[in-house]
């Protein structure tokens, strides 16, 4: 569908102001903002909360007008994530590798407590290490990086590939557990 940018505008414009529907909820979007935008000054929690419930209520009002779709489009989505970390294409691989090789040097100077480095050096380390035994077995026999199907034709690198790519969601797993932790558990003050 080619539109100009002019077409794009009234289309965009003619769609919100379509139905009464959408007029109404504009007006409560409008609403939260301003809301949001003078307790930033005063900083009232109550009216963070009865935000916070206002929105999920009308998400969850859209979530149970399309309950089926949401669930059809949510299952395609887990199952194109679960391909792409259990039969990665190779720029996907190389992207985690990159990524690990970011979160790692990020650890190095990064001034978090021992325990936590220790855990992400070796999940991070272990994914690195792995990555070059691929990078290896692939040199040794003498396989191209772009043709990913002769690369799955062998067992091991099958292995070292989905090894790898479960010690990367572990690693953020971790990282999102122990912000969860972080975030919520507060030490208990002594009287």
């Amino acid at each position: 569908m080619e539109l100009s940018i002019i077409d794009k505008i009234l289309t965009f414009l003619q769609t919100i102001f379509s139905s009464f529907l959408t007029i109404e909820l504009l007006i409560v979007f409008v609403v939260i903002y301003l809301f949001l935008h003078f307790n930033h000054k005063i900083n009232n929690k109550k009216i963070k909360f009865l935000i916070c419930g206002l929105i999920l209520f009308i998400v969850c009002i859209c979530f149970f007008l399309f309950q089926q779709d949401i669930g059809y489009v949510f299952s395609s989505i887990v199952k194109v994530i679960m391909q792409c970390f259990y039969f990665p294409n190779i720029i996907f691989y190389f992207t985690t590798v990159l990524l690990s090789f970011i979160c790692l040097c990020w650890t190095v100077f990064a001034s978090y407590p021992k325990n936590r480095k220790i855990i992400q050096y070796i999940l991070l380390l272990t994914h690195l290490y792995l990555f070059t035994v691929f990078a290896t077995i692939c040199y040794q026999e003498e396989l191209s990086l772009i043709n990913t199907a002769n690369i799955y034709q062998y067992d091991s690198l099958f292995v070292i590939v989905q090894v790898s790519q479960c010690i990367f969601i572990l690693f953020w797993i971790y990282q999102l557990s122990y912000r969860l932790y972080k975030r919520f558990h507060r030490p208990v003050e002594k009287k």
